[in-house]
């Protein structure tokens, strides 16, 4: 259930508590609340004022229709009038259809003594394995293997193979063993042998020979970057930081789940994501190499650290164990770790302004997805740029003039005041751009491409 969290009543007290119910509707409808209703429990507090919340109700009978209630206490003990009741009914067992989501292959072109990896995530909203999981690759179906999942609810599969030189059309397919069955809808192709899918119109920041770049960010002074990497020989995952130009990357901490690392502002830290016995949490590491510090704790997932310019704050989205990664709120937390705060705006991919009292996150609703900016509070939410298209990853100019960003065919720019959308960089579906990270003398913007061992740059005029 959602809703949105009242505003004060100019009487007496503010609002302390949900009081959150629930009842067969089978009851009569005038007396449900008071004789048969069930609180629930773990509810959360009012947040701020126009704010939406959500809170998932589990543990129901299947097939059942229920009535569902909400009301408002404030700290004086006075309650609100019962919101509108809520009739729900929940679906027979095995009856929601399993889906599919982030099908790539790595590397989308090679040689034929490559190994290219195929991988997706399957998601099932009644916990119905697959029966059938599969990437069907010029016709012939291929068994994925299950890995370890990272996303609540998500489960990742992959195959690897060597392939024929030539063009190779690919999608995947998978059911739930109960007679719903889906697939990918977009389908995808690339080519073999050490055939490039595409050129772009870009220069080569630092080739990375036996890693590929999953993630990138410039150190402060522009000199060099720091990168997450999926090593292969004897290269292996990790951070990794390497100068401009081309040198011999440097690994920094050794990890295979680790991505989004942020350099801090006095060049001395990087800020990472890591997983540990199933929790995704930000943790620091001295650039120069070391031990890594936890920062952030607890039964939640965080993701995309980004650090305040005097360094005292690391920004994140986050999201309970339980809960969907849908519902990502933005944190801030001392740098050196300690409480959280909640700054009170639903997004994901946060951004600190190099001013430091901005940050630019990404938004997602059912009608369309968009760069925002807040102040650093919480307060003043405004809209950059939306879309029915796909948008993430912003990145601030230096003069925060304007926000770098990802769109589903294009790196893009637009003014931070809002205004039409500018493509620095055209890219095709077979070769997706990530993590664009803006220079700190503002003339190129950082990127690195799916499958390749490189580091990339965009000049901006």
């Amino acid at each position: 259930m959602q809703w949105t969290a009242p505003g004060d009543d100019g009487d007496s007290g503010t609002a302390a508590l949900y009081d959150i119910r629930y009842a067969a509707a089978s009851e009569t409808a005038s007396a449900w609340w008071d004789s048969t209703a069930i609180p629930v429990e773990g509810e959360p507090g009012p947040g701020l004022p126009g704010r939406r919340q959500e809170y998932t109700i589990a543990g129901l009978d299947t097939t059942a229709t229920y009535r569902i209630g909400l009301e408002t206490v404030d700290d004086c003990g006075n309650r609100s009038p019962l919101s509108n009741v809520l009739v729900a009914a929940t679906p027979e067992p095995h009856a929601i259809p399993p889906h599919i989501l982030a099908g790539t292959v790595s590397p989308d072109w090679g040689d034929t003594s490559d190994v290219f990896l195929f991988s997706i995530w399957y998601g099932d909203w009644d916990d119905d394995p697959p029966g059938m999981h599969a990437v069907v690759i010029d016709g012939e179906n291929r068994s994925m293997d299950e890995f370890e999942p990272i996303l609540v609810g998500y489960f990742r599969y992959e195959y690897a193979t060597m392939l024929p030189a030539g063009t190779h059309a690919f999608h995947f397919e998978f059911d739930d063993g109960f007679g719903h069955a889906t697939r990918l809808p977009i389908e995808g192709s690339f080519e073999g042998p050490a055939v490039v899918a595409a050129s772009l119109d870009s220069t080569a920041l630092a080739a990375t020979p036996g890693l590929r770049p999953q993630s990138a960010s410039w150190s402060p002074d522009g000199g060099s970057v720091v990168f997450f990497a999926l090593g292969s020989g004897d290269r292996p995952s990790g951070v990794y930081r390497i100068e401009v130009g081309g040198h011999e990357p440097v690994l920094v901490h050794e990890c295979e789940d680790t991505c989004e690392p942020a350099w801090s502002p006095d060049g001395s830290s990087i800020a990472f994501e890591r997983t540990v016995s199933g929790r995704r949490h930000i943790w620091t590491v001295p650039a120069s190499g070391g031990s890594p510090v936890p920062i952030t704790t607890g039964e939640t997932l965080d993701f995309s650290p980004t650090w305040s310019p005097d360094g005292a704050r690391i920004a994140y989205s986050s999201f309970p164990v339980d809960g969907s990664p849908l519902s990502q709120t933005l944190w801030t937390v001392p740098s050196d770790g300690g409480d959280p705060t909640d700054i009170g705006n639903r997004g994901r991919s946060p951004a600190w302004s190099p001013g430091g009292g901005k940050i630019a996150f990404v938004q997602a609703y059912e009608e369309f997805v968009g760069i925002f900016w807040a102040l650093s509070t919480g307060s003043r939410v405004h809209r950059v740029a939306t879309g029915t298209f796909w948008v993430g990853q912003p990145t601030w100019s230096p003069d925060e003039s304007r926000l770098a960003f990802l769109t589903d065919e294009a790196l893009a720019t637009a003014s931070a005041d809002g205004g039409p959308i500018e493509t620095i960089l055209a890219w095709p579906p077979s070769a997706p751009l990530r993590s664009p990270d803006w220079s700190p003398d503002g003339a190129r913007i950082l990127y690195v491409r799916e499958g390749e061992e490189a580091i990339r740059f965009a000049s901006v005029d």
